[in-house]
């Protein structure tokens, strides 16, 4: 039972509860994770850096300049809401075809919520399991 209260803890600690912020104030700094809206112009150099209908990229921003965000790519979503694993590619965006970047954080109340409710639950279902039959 312990084992398995411990594996349960690490995928949900490994996975947790996060939360996207706009990043209006500063460009975003190398190694955050971003998610990033692409305009929908039909751009030939979009297409040919991720392949078409391209609506939003996440990943690791490797530079950010005025003119380009460069990012290590995870994943890719399509219009229609096809989501594509990529493994790290670095592809640089040229700004005119940035719409938007929000940058991804942990949430540290929400995921202990998570955890605590789960916890709790285990321990529940531990001590219906443990107890012994009622006989008649």
């Amino acid at each position: 039972m312990h084992r398995s209260c411990l594996i349960a803890c690490s995928l949900i600690l490994s996975v947790g509860c996060y939360f996207h912020s706009v990043v209006s104030d500063a460009p975003p700094e190398p190694g955050s994770t971003v998610l990033v809206k692409l305009s929908q112009d039909s751009d030939p150099r979009l297409t040919a850096l991720i392949g078409p209908n391209a609506y939003l990229v996440d990943g690791h921003v490797l530079k950010s300049t005025p003119d380009s965000l460069a990012l290590a790519l995870s994943h890719v979503q399509r219009l229609g809401g096809h989501v594509e694993p990529w493994h790290g590619e670095h592809v640089a965006f040229p700004r005119s075809m940035v719409v938007g970047v929000e940058r991804r954080r942990l949430s540290v109340p929400a995921t202990a919520a998570l955890v605590g409710g789960i916890m709790t639950g285990l321990a529940a279902l531990g001590k219906a399991v443990a107890k012994p039959p009622v006989m008649h």
